[in-house]
This record gives C-alpha cells, structure tokens and sequence, in this order.
C-alpha cells in the first residue's frame, strides 16, 4: 500500500491522453465532483481512503503509470494545494510527456505564488508573469487549472497537509506481465480516465478488478460485455449509445437494492463508489449472476403482465422497463416489486410461485400507504430508509434452504401459512393463504383481490363477522360484492340507514368536509384506514342485514329495503339530516356541473 510521496517521480507517458478531469462539459464536472466529494469527506472525517489499484513501472527512477494517469494528476494537484497553502516543501514530480507545454508547466507549478484568501486560484497563475499567455490553449492545463479551483472551493479548512498521506493506493508493476497483457490492459482500462459514457467507464472497472483478482475469467467477463450482456439491451432499442444508457440504468438499480440489503450507503452513479463496491467478491458475483438473467427477467416480466394487474401507476409497460427506462423517477413500490422479481427469476422458480409471490407483494406494497389531507385518494407512503425492512419482510420467502423447516420446493402459500409473521400486513396474507389452502378459495380470492375497490385489502372484511364461517363470509361476498356499486347513491343511503359511516376528510371554509362514498373511490371507504376504523361495526351490521334477506331478493332490493326500514322508524321519532339524505336521492346523486 502506497502513497503519492512515496512515488516521488511521476512521469506520464505519450501513449498516455491529455488529462480530462477538468474538462467543461457536464459529464466531466459529474466525475470530478463525485471523487473530490468522496476525497473531502474521507480526510475531513480522519478516514483512509484507498484508491485501488495504480498500473505502470519503474524506469530510471520514474514511475510510468498505464492505468492511473488521472488519479495521479489529481493527487499531484492536491499535495500542491496544500503545500503551498502550509508553506511546506513539495518533493513530488509529475511530468507530462504527452505535450512539451504541460510538461514546462508541471516544472513551474511550483514557483507561483498564492493567496489562499482569494476565490480564484487559476486567475492568480494566469495572470502571474511565469505564466505563459499560450499555456491556456492546452486542453491538459486547462483541465489542471480549473480542478485546482474545485479543490480551493471544496477545502473545508479542517484537512493538513499530513492528512493526504491517507489517500492510498496499491502499485501492480507491469514488468510482471507480458507485453501483450500490458498492452490489452491499457486499452481496456485507460478508458477509466477519459469522459466517455458511463457504461465504457462501468466496463472498464469491472474488467480492471476481474482482471487483477481473478484473471482467469477476464476473457469470459470481457465476452458478455461485448456479446450477451449487451446484447440483451439491444432488444429494447436499437440506438448504440441509448442502449448504453439502457444498461446502465440496469447497474444502477441493482446496486441500489444490493445497497440496501447490505445497508451500505452510497452514490451507485459514482464510478469511484461502484469500483469499491464491486471489488467486493460476493457484490461482483450478485453482479454477474443478474447480468447473465437479463433475457429471462425481461420476459418473466412481460409474462407477470399478463397475469396480474398492478396497482402502482408504472410509465412504462412492464417493471423491466420501469427499471431501463424510468429509473430515475421509478417509484419505490415499483422498484421493492422489480428486485422481488428480479429475485425469483435468478431463483428459476416456475410461473406458479412467481405469480404468487408477485401477488402477495403487489398487496402488500399497496397497504403501505396515506390518505392525503382534504382529498379522497391513497397514495403509497413508502419510504427509502425503511427499504431493508421491506426487503426483510419478504426474506423467509428467497432464503436457499437456510431454515430446514422451509427448503425452496415449497411455495409462496405454503410459507405463508407455515411461517410465523410479526408483520401484520403479512399476517394478512396468512389469512388469506389460509382460506386458498383449506377452502380451495383461490379463484374468489384472486377475484376479490384485483378489484379495483380493494386492491388486495382485505382489512375491512376480514373485521367484519356478519357470517361466522370465514369461508362462507367470502363466498358470500365474491358474489355480491360487484352488486353494491350499481347505483351509487343506494349504497350511500343504504350504509347511512345502519349508521354514520361518513368519512371525515379535513377542514372546509365553514366546517369539516365528509366523504360518502363516489364511483372509482370506494376503496376508500372498503378498506381500512385510520379514519375509518371506528365504523367497523356499521360495516359489519351492513353486510349482515343484507345477508340475511339473501337468496330471497337481490341485493339492490335488499339494500332499497334498509332505507325503507329506517324511514319507517323516522314515523316514531325526530327528523335529522340522515332522515332528508335517505327521503331525497339526488342529495346524495353526483352531478358533474354542480
């Protein structure tokens, strides 16, 4: 392990690019600002921060990097800053061989003078006089200027010069490798500091830690970046810097999820963090082992399609797409959902157990959820932070074989019933698994669940009791549960005959606002959520009077006979505002222009 005083004498060859770290363009100022963060926040914290592997030799002194130009120049620059700003001797060399002007320049870096309580640095070098006027034509000053102004920007007056010592790195020699080897490992790797696209830099990283580490499975690794892993993009599109950008976004997710399963936070965009992240061998594995399933993760997704309706609002048409397409604004419910799939895909299960985990996800992300103040519409309340505890609940359902009492031939509903859930959205599921199991009541319940005025919530009709058999309770409602919603103002006038069922739903001008139930929004009110809980007991009653009177009328003339009832009891007592809601219909009748 090595730091830049150690190397002394640095000599960048001709073979070697102009440095580009400080080049104007949006993608530069993306990686530099990336790796100066990453820096600043390492010394000011008092950490190590180890930059990996610098490739090159030795030859008369000089080290001669092949891979590691760029790092190098930036550690150059930041020993000078703060030598110069400590007043300390610099012993470092970097010379330039690409270009005669950055290499004078190099040489007289260190000859001018600074006030560190000026904003610009590269304005004082500028305008001194050892300053050359066409030193500012060459791209590789240019770029040293400005990082240098980034570095005066970023330095929190906390980190000393001894602080740098710190930063590390590891020195591979080259001598030790043939000139073929040297040579395909500068073309492949060198890439790491030029701007290009994000998913050269990413294939350039990966084959720099596959080929040190574990240099037998270069050739394959090298293969799929050019051939299978790639290929499996091209299907979405058929543009050559699109599908970069397609597989990227791939990258991204992945170890975004991988991030939280590990609870190891970082910048998945940040070429330094995804280097240090893949260097780890089991992350490099759950990196490959999801590249290599692309193919079937696609289509395993447009199979799950087909066969189940999502709740969550998705842009694009399938959650795979979600991920390649929409990555940056994909939601958190859609994205718990991907990895779930994503997961199972890898696992080979077949489409059985695919569809009924994704089934019992899809409901239980949709019960994670708010009513938003004053309005009539859930909306998912998940949060980042909370991600672990999401994926963890879904845990005993991926585990190999690591709980004897659960080995992987058992499937989704078979782990439900058997498991002992603490999560009470997951102790719901159970309920639900249950009555498939013992009662053969998939087909009612899969119904039952896909409405769109439940959404997998079953909370408010498993509270209710009105018919002792739990089987015979969801019979009863699969049947009739379609029938409550033909006219919208019966079902209103028909709950407000059993009780006050109306939902609070904030203030107004001149009192509160009350919802009594509208066409697309009774899943408000058919579900449980924290305002309504109270009025279990009205809902239980409910469904129990028109039980009752079933099969001898249908259900709207069941519900017709409620309000009657209770309009006959308004004979024998005082008239309130529920008596003129039940006597006058259009009270309780949308009309859009009112």
């Amino acid at each position: 392990m090595a730091n830049l005083m150690e190397l002394q004498k640095i000599k960048i060859p001709i073979i070697q690019r102009d440095y580009v770290q400080g080049r104007d363009d949006d993608r530069a100022k993306e990686v530099l600002e990336n790796f100066l963060e990453t820096i600043f926040t390492s010394l000011a914290q008092k950490d190590s921060l180890h930059l990996d592997f610098i490739y090159g030799y030795y030859e008369n002194g000089w080290f001669i990097p092949i891979d590691g130009q760029q790092r190098l120049t930036l550690l150059f620059l930041l020993y000078w800053y703060f030598a110069k700003k400590e007043q300390q001797p610099l012993s470092i060399e970097l010379s330039y061989e690409t270009r005669a002007a950055a290499r004078e320049f190099c040489k007289k870096l260190i000859d001018f003078d600074i006030d560190f309580s000026q904003k610009s640095i590269s304005e004082q070098i500028k305008n001194s006089k050892k300053f050359l006027p066409f030193w500012t034509n060459d791209p590789t000053i240019s770029s040293m200027l400005r990082v240098l102004d980034e570095i005066h920007q970023k330095d929190k007056k906390n980190i000393a010069f001894k602080d740098l010592t710190k930063i590390t790195f590891e020195i591979f020699d080259m001598p030790d490798f043939d000139s073929l080897q040297a040579e395909e490992l500068y073309r492949k790797m060198n890439a790491r500091g030029k701007v290009l696209s994000s998913f050269e830099n990413f294939k350039a990283i990966i084959q720099k830690i596959i080929f040190h580490k574990y240099p037998e499975q270069y050739k394959e690794i090298a293969q799929k970046f050019e051939g299978k892993w790639i290929d499996s993009f091209w299907q979405s599109h058929n543009d050559c810097k699109v599908v970069d950008e397609l597989f990227m976004q791939f990258i991204y997710f992945i170890t975004e999820m991988r991030t939280y399963t590990l609870k190891h936070k970082g910048n998945v965009k940040s070429p330094l963090f995804l280097e240090q992240f893949y260097s780890n061998k089991e992350n490099l594995q759950f990196l490959q082992d999801r590249l290599d399933r692309v193919v079937h993760f696609k289509e395993k997704a447009q199979w799950i399609e087909k066969n189940l309706s999502f709740f969550e609002p998705k842009k694009q048409e399938t959650l795979f797409d979600e991920i390649i397409q929409n990555y940056e604004d994909m939601s958190i419910a859609n994205k718990l959902l991907a990895y779930l799939l994503l997961e199972v895909v890898i696992k080979n299960w077949n489409n059985e157990a695919i569809l009924q985990l994704m089934r019992i996800a899809r409901n239980y992300v949709h019960r994670i959820r708010a009513l938003r103040n004053g309005r009539v519409d859930y909306e998912i309340n998940m949060a980042y932070k909370d991600m672990k505890k999401y994926i963890d609940a879904f845990s005993p359902f991926l585990q190999d074989n690591s709980n004897p009492l659960f080995p992987t031939i058992l499937k989704p509903y078979e782990i439900l019933y058997e498991y002992r859930w603490s999560d009470k959205s997951m102790q719901q599921e159970q309920e639900k698994a249950k009555l498939i199991q013992d009662y053969n009541l998939q087909n009612e319940i899969w119904s039952l669940e896909d409405h769109p005025y439940l959404q997998g919530d079953f909370s408010l009709l498993l509270a209710c009791n009105f018919i002792e058999d739990r089987s015979e309770r969801i019979r009863w409602i699969y049947h009739h549960f379609d029938e409550l919603f033909v006219t919208d103002h019966l079902l209103c006038r028909s709950l407000l005959a059993v009780g006050d069922y109306a939902l609070w739903i904030g203030a107004a001008w001149k009192g509160a606002k009350y919802f009594f139930g509208e066409k697309a929004k009774w899943e408000i009110l058919f579900t449980l959520n924290e305002r309504n809980k109270e009025h279990i007991t009205i809902y239980n009653q409910f469904f129990s009077m028109l039980a009752d009177q079933y099969p001898d009328i249908t259900t709207q003339q069941a519900m017709q006979s409620i309000i009657n009832q209770k309009l006959e009891e308004y004979k024998q007592k005082k008239k309130d505002w529920i008596y003129y809601f039940l006597k006058y219909p259009i009270i309780l009748t949308p009309f859009k222009k009112y």
